[in-house]
């Protein structure tokens, strides 16, 4: 009786496991589409140094823009609150853009807060991001590796170099929209 009951657990645990990586390989999928990454890019690309600038420059497509991956984010932030998916499968798909599209709209996501009176707007998307933001930097400290500010401001990996000359390189995107020197090319 007791060999069934840690076969069940153990089955439970399996599919918990398969269910979260179902839901992130759809969502991943999502972030792929060549839909998303327009939205995606364009977003990336901004120049609004303040919600106000946003308010005054921004056009129509880049507020369609900015609600596509602000919803897309909190979606996923919301995913990670309420447990369906662990922060490790998140960081080794998708903690770059997570914590880059975070970094690059939050004065117009905290300009809308404070405009709207509505201090929950981007709440699950900004807990993952410095949730995330944290997990690397513990992780980054505890593997020797030392954190150097690229020309955007944002903390990046370097890793030191391992074995025969060669240097492991970050899987993790830049701020610049492509990935770290020597890396390959990957979303996450």
């Amino acid at each position: 009786m007791l060999v069934g009951v840690i076969l069940a657990l153990l089955q439970l645990r399996h599919v918990n496991r398969l269910r979260q990586l179902e839901i992130v390989m759809r969502l991943y999928a999502q972030f792929g589409s060549d839909a998303f990454q327009r939205h995606y890019w364009r977003v990336m690309r901004w120049k609004f140094r303040s919600f106000e600038a946003f308010e005054r420059r921004a056009t129509r497509e880049d507020y369609i823009s900015w609600w596509t991956v602000s919803a897309f984010f909190e979606g996923i932030g919301l995913l990670y609150h309420r447990r369906f998916v662990s922060l490790a499968l998140l960081d080794d798909l998708m903690s770059g853009p997570i914590i880059d599209s975070w970094v690059k709209t939050r004065t117009v996501v905290e300009g809308y807060r404070q405009k709207s009176g509505h201090p929950q707007l981007g709440e699950w998307r900004q807990q993952l991001a410095e949730t995330m933001q944290r997990r690397l930097a513990k992780m980054e400290t505890s593997s020797g590796k030392r954190k150097a500010v690229d020309a955007a401001g944002a903390a990046t990996a370097v890793a030191k170099p391992q074995g025969h000359g060669r240097g492991k390189t970050s899987r993790r995107m830049s701020l610049a929209g492509g990935p770290r020197r020597g890396g390959k090319r990957r979303c996450g």
